[in-house]
């Protein structure tokens, strides 16, 4: 099983592949578990964890990548930001 800094950039891991697991206790809002159980069932509720979880790590391993890239050629000046945002905006209504 993968684990660690280098899973953290390995874009193409799948979760579901890993052959070990491990059981763990975690407190969640009542309201979000609940919510969570409506959408999966309860037999589901591991996999929507795990799913979620990889969704953060892969969030967060972008963001790194992108502090790295600024740290490297420096921040997107702020009129083509604006510019960007504001054509995303306009093609946003369809």
């Amino acid at each position: 099983m993968r684990c660690g800094a280098a899973h953290r950039y390995d874009w193409w891991y799948d979760w579901s592949v890993a052959s070990d697991y491990a059981k763990v206790s975690v407190s969640l809002p009542a309201g979000l578990l609940e919510r969570a159980r409506e959408r999966v069932g309860s037999r589901g509720l591991s996999r929507y964890v795990a799913q979620a979880m990889e969704a953060q790590e892969r969030r967060e391993a972008l963001r790194d990548w992108l502090a790295g890239q600024e740290a490297e050629h420096g921040a997107i000046p702020a009129e083509i930001m604006q510019e960007v945002r504001s054509q995303w905006l306009d093609n946003a209504d369809g």
